[in-house]
């Protein structure tokens, strides 16, 4: 990956039109289909976040490919940061800031060649958020609200294993969390 391209778009998607803050745009899913790779489910919440919450054993024994799917409010954090990383300190940070900017940071997320590390869009100021992040072994998929969307490259030297939520300047609430292993190998 090299700039200004730096993303990618791996997983099939369903484009359609839609009003969002009384403007026209082009929204973006993922395909319903995707829902076929889905293996077990773990599910957790709801739950609040003030400062760090781990969820160590949710991605436990994770071979490298997981959905999450999710709702947040952020209450009166400043900013909510959805965290996964492996043993060895490697992380990629997707987050929401109070401002309504939606965030993806890959600068700790393993052996990458040189280009963007951070990116960051607009997101809608909601009450609750609806966030399905698809993770595998080198990409991070992150759909919000269904309509937007941040790919990414990521390079980590062994499957992300542990989710962290941390909040800055407040509380937030994560409900619905579940986390689904995703079966790479199905056609």
């Amino acid at each position: 990956p090299s700039f200004p391209f730096n993303g990618v778009a791996a997983l099939p998607r369903e484009l359609s039109v839609s009003q969002v803050q009384g403007k026209w745009q082009v929204s973006v899913a993922p395909a319903r289909e995707l829902e076929g790779l889905r293996q077990e489910t773990k599910a957790q919440g709801p739950f609040e976040v003030n400062g760090t919450k781990d969820l160590k054993q949710i991605l436990a024994q994770n071979e490298g490919a997981f959905e999450l799917t999710m709702q947040v409010a952020q209450k009166d954090a400043r900013r909510l940061a959805i965290i996964i990383c492996n043993e060895k300190g490697e992380q990629t940070e997707l987050a929401l800031t109070r401002e309504g900017e939606w965030q993806l940071n890959r600068t700790k997320g393993g052996r990458f060649p040189n280009g963007m590390t951070q990116s960051a869009m607009a997101a809608e100021k909601l009450p609750v958020h609806r966030l399905q992040i698809f993770v595998d072994r080198t990409s991070v998929e992150a759909f919000l609200d269904g309509h937007t969307v941040m790919s990414d490259l990521i390079f980590p030297s062994q499957p992300f294993t542990s989710l962290r939520f941390q909040t800055e300047g407040g509380k937030a609430e994560v409900s619905n969390l579940k986390v689904y292993r995703l079966d790479a190998k199905k056609k």
